[in-house]
Order: structure tokens, then C-alpha cells, then sequence
């Protein structure tokens, strides 16, 4: 009997133990992996400078991935790349023990990522900083959830840009380049 209850006894603390380390995602994490929809519907957004006169095409997509079958573990990967300008960023969102996780991939070198593994914003790694603000005005549209990346604290910064903004249910909307030039999302392209 006594073999029983010890068998029991342990067999329960590995089921709880298991239950802490189940990956999850944070309240404000969900807002991005499971957006109504990510309007990449449009394969093609522009970014649009007025004063400089630049009109940038950007191919964009999302996919999920799901690593077990708990339906509520999607992995989101967003991936923008622009057509002439030096734009290249893959948005890892993946769910961790934590409360989720993002690796993120912001320049044409593919051997170099960025791991923000703690869902507290703002959230900071190597100089680089990922922060989450409730809504942010761009060209005359204000889009609600939106994740900031900077790296100009980042000595050196590898990336591509100095800063880019993604919105929950956009993608990308926002690019500041290394030499301060704005980029914003624009309905169409205007040549």
C-alpha cells in the first residue's frame, strides 16, 4: 500500500511539474499570434517617405506553425523584405514556459537573431529593445497593438534600420533607417 500512495504521490508532482513548464502565451502576446486577421492578404505593402520622394514595395507574409497539438501554441512567423532598400525582417512569436518568446531576424544576414525570451516589455537584450504600445499613429491611420523594435542603443546595431513598428493585425508599418529616414505604411503606391 505504501507503494501505491509513494507511486501516486510522485506521479502527481510530475504531472504539476510538467503543467509549469508547458509553453504558454502572456494576455499581450495572444493580441498578436491570434489577430483577427493579419491583412497579408496583400502580399505587397508600400512604405512611403513624402519629403524624399521614396516609394518602397515591401513583399510580406505570415505563417503559423504548430509544434504540438494544443491548438493554442501557434508559432506566428512574419517575414517583410523590401525590394530595393535594405528592409529585412522575420518576426518570430513562438509560446514558451515564460508566457511566449520572440527571435527576431532584422537584416540580410541570416546568421544573425535577436532572442527576446521574457514577455515584460520593455523588453531588452544586447542593446536592443522591444517595446509594446496600445495604439500609434502613422500617416494619418492610428493601429491599435503595435510592437516597437530599436536598436539604436545596440553598439553596433546589425540591423538593417534603427527602428521599425509592427502592428497586431498589419504587419509592418513603420521603418526608420539607420540615417533617420521614415518610411510609413501607404494605402498604394504613389509614383
Amino acid at each position: 500500500m505504501n507503494k501505491v500512495i509513494c507511486l501516486f504521490v510522485l506521479l502527481l508532482l510530475v504531472a504539476c511539474s510538467d503543467s509549469e513548464n508547458a509553453p504558454y502565451y502572456a494576455d499581450n502576446i495572444k493580441t498578436f499570434v491570434f489577430a483577427d486577421d493579419i491583412s497579408v492578404g496583400d502580399s505587397v505593402i508600400y512604405l512611403k517617405n513624402d519629403s524624399v520622394d521614396i516609394v518602397e514595395p515591401i513583399d510580406h507574409y505570415a505563417l503559423y506553425k504548430n509544434k504540438v497539438e494544443d491548438d493554442s501554441n501557434w508559432t506566428l512567423i512574419y517575414h517583410a523584405d523590401a525590394r530595393a532598400l535594405a528592409i529585412h525582417v522575420m518576426l518570430e512569436i513562438s509560446p514558451n514556459s515564460d508566457g511566449g518568446g520572440f527571435l527576431l531576424q532584422c537584416g540580410s544576414r541570416k546568421d544573425f537573431s535577436i532572442s527576446f525570451d521574457h514577455p515584460e516589455f520593455p523588453i531588452k537584450e544586447k542593446g536592443y529593445m522591444l517595446d509594446l504600445v496600445d495604439s500609434f499613429k502613422v500617416a494619418g491611420v492610428l493601429y491599435r497593438d503595435v510592437l516597437v523594435f530599436d536598436g539604436t542603443r545596440a553598439d553596433p546595431n546589425k540591423c538593417d534600420m534603427a527602428r521599425f513598428y509592427y502592428a497586431a493585425n498589419y504587419g509592418l508599418i513603420k521603418v526608420v533607417s539607420k540615417n533617420g529616414i521614415e518610411l510609413s505604411r501607404s494605402s498604394k503606391s504613389s509614383n
